[in-house]
């Protein structure tokens, strides 16, 4: 017989409701299939690729702002001209989205379609190098990595406006153009992104004319 409870001492009773046992039970086995990591995957490659999509455009945007706020604007003698700080930190947005882009992809292709026995897929190797190839040349491409990294243990790049005047055309060819040698100087820099800067003490990054 029971021991009858102290007043102190309450009786509970446990209920499992099967609807929801039955949804954890199914949602367990979803989640350990392959096709759901993979989709867990592409989820997070969508949100790194919207931050790249949204800081391109907001620095295109700025970019445009230049023929109606151009040097305007009083000047800040801490940190330079208004217009061209905010171009800075805009672009310091697009090298970081840049860098997770590309990391995320890699990893998405890398788990999807893994090296074997060291060598690349052949999707790696055909397709999907065409079409990187495609969007980004090899050299901008690199060049842009290594802002990337330059921004994280250095300084952030900064861009000049200028104009530009080439002999095929009749007008001015007006540009923003990064200042490459503070680049140069900075020991971490890979030799192949050195040689493609050569001497060039700017270089274009995007225009309009």
């Amino acid at each position: 017989m029971d021991e009858p409870l102290d007043d102190g001492q309450q009786s509970t009773t446990s209920w499992t409701n099967p609807w929801i046992a039955e949804y954890k039970r199914r949602q367990a086995i979803l989640t350990d299939m392959r096709a759901f990591q993979v989709l867990a995957m592409m989820r997070d490659l969508n949100l790194t690729s919207y931050a790249f999509s949204k800081n391109a455009e907001e620095l295109q945007a700025h970019v445009y702002k230049y023929s109606e706020i151009g040097q305007s604007q009083p000047f800040n003698p801490d940190v330079g001209d208004p217009f061209g700080v905010e171009l800075a930190r805009l672009f310091a947005n697009l090298l970081a989205s840049v860098g997770s882009l590309i990391s995320g992809q890699r990893s998405v292709l890398r788990d999807v379609w893994p090296k074997i026995k060291g060598q690349l897929s052949e999707f790696e190797q055909g397709e999907y190098t065409e079409k990187r190839l495609a969007v980004f040349d090899a050299d901008e491409a690199k060049l842009l990595v290594e802002l990337r990294n330059y921004s994280q243990h250095k300084f952030l790049p900064y861009l000049n406006p200028s104009f530009n005047f080439p002999a095929t055309m009749p007008v001015a060819e007006f540009q923003f153009r990064l200042h490459v040698e503070p680049l140069l100087k900075w020991d971490a820099l890979p030799a192949d992104v050195r040689k493609y800067l050569g001497d060039r003490k700017s270089t274009r990054l995007n225009s309009s004319h």
